[in-house]
């Protein structure tokens, strides 16, 4: 679920990598993601021969690696799809009002990010509480406070994950929020703070990109990885207002199962969730106002697979930014 290592592709290899920016652009949006290692632009004009051919670039501090992009078709509406599939590389893109979806696979890795355009990037983490699917050693229902300290003045947050049985599991409590700002010049947008996981075996730094969408402001998070000690550079989970959710119409599935990545079409309506990528998914009833098992909380909401074996997944989001996740490790774009 995590980039750990950037594939940098050799100019000699395929004539891939070109400086980033060249010629007259004449379509350039950045996207940043919860990564304190890397940011993202899609820009057309960099080919002289073919001025509309868009292309990919993933920037970090040392390189620029850079793919041309194939436009896909969609029943997702409002969607912009592309892939690029060359040199055992498979990569699939999807645009949807400001946000940036992606999964890379490769002989070596695979991972999937989100983004959020630049113009889209809040200038600041509003106090409340939020929801979220958070601990990637376990991917629980859990509860982020952020709040002004009392006598400081400077914002704090505490995060509690939960178990099926609704007990409480602190991992981080009153952690002071920090402003990275030009100390990391690859994501000035970012804060972090310091937080356990692994249900609290693990201690390290959480990077948080807040986005607004829609009048309404989320939080992109990065976990720190409990097995590297570093932490995550992609966005793991999205930090949700606690509210009422009631999923329904067509989402660009971006999920990461098992070390399969992708992107297909899933759907909420009628109080059930359609999603084939799923095992027993074709139709899964969501219970909402509740995580599993038949724990009341607003702004959550579970289902369980028909498959052989059964499975449980938590579900969280908001229905005015149009944003979902599940614990299957998908997002709903």
């Amino acid at each position: 679920m995590k980039k750990i290592t950037i594939i940098l592709l050799s100019a000699l290899s395929a004539g891939l990598i070109v400086a980033c920016g060249a010629g007259d652009t004449t379509n350039g949006n950045t996207y940043y993601s919860a990564s304190n290692t890397s940011h993202y632009v899609i820009e057309s004009g960099i080919n002289p021969q073919n001025e509309s051919q868009l292309y990919l670039s993933m920037i970090t501090r040392t390189s620029t690696w850079q793919v041309p992009l194939t436009p896909v078709t969609t029943s997702v509406s409002g969607t912009n799809s592309y892939t690029y599939n060359q040199n055992n590389t498979f990569v699939t893109v999807t645009l949807r009002e400001g946000i940036f979806g992606i999964s890379y696979k490769s002989t070596t890795e695979n991972w999937i990010d989100i983004a959020s355009i630049e113009s889209h990037v809040a200038s600041s983490i509003p106090n409340g509480s939020y929801n979220l699917l958070c601990d990637q050693a376990n991917l629980s229902p859990c509860t982020m406070v952020v709040e002004s300290d009392a006598l400081t003045g400077n914002q704090v947050v505490s995060v509690t994950e939960f178990n099926s049985y609704g007990n409480p599991n602190v991992l981080c409590d009153g952690s002071p929020i920090i402003q990275v700002g030009q100390s990391n010049p690859i994501n000035t947008y970012l804060y972090s703070f310091t937080c356990s996981n692994a249900g609290g075996t693990s201690s390290g730094t959480w990077d948080v990109l807040p986005f607004t969408k829609h009048g309404r402001t989320a939080l992109m998070v990065a976990e720190n990885n409990y097995s590297s000690n570093i932490t995550d550079d992609s966005t793991d989970e999205i930090a949700f207002s606690q509210n009422g959710i009631s999923p329904n119409g067509n989402y660009n599935y971006l999920y990461n199962q098992s070390g399969g990545v992708g992107v297909t079409v899933a759907s909420f309506t009628g109080g059930a969730l359609l999603n084939n990528s799923i095992s027993g998914c074709s139709a899964c009833g969501l219970t909402l106002n509740q995580y599993y098992n038949a724990n009341a909380a607003t702004g959550f909401a579970w289902y369980s697979s028909s498959s052989l074996f059964g499975a449980n997944y938590n579900v969280t989001g908001d229905d005015i930014i149009k944003m979902y996740q599940d614990s299957v490790m998908g997002f709903y774009l």
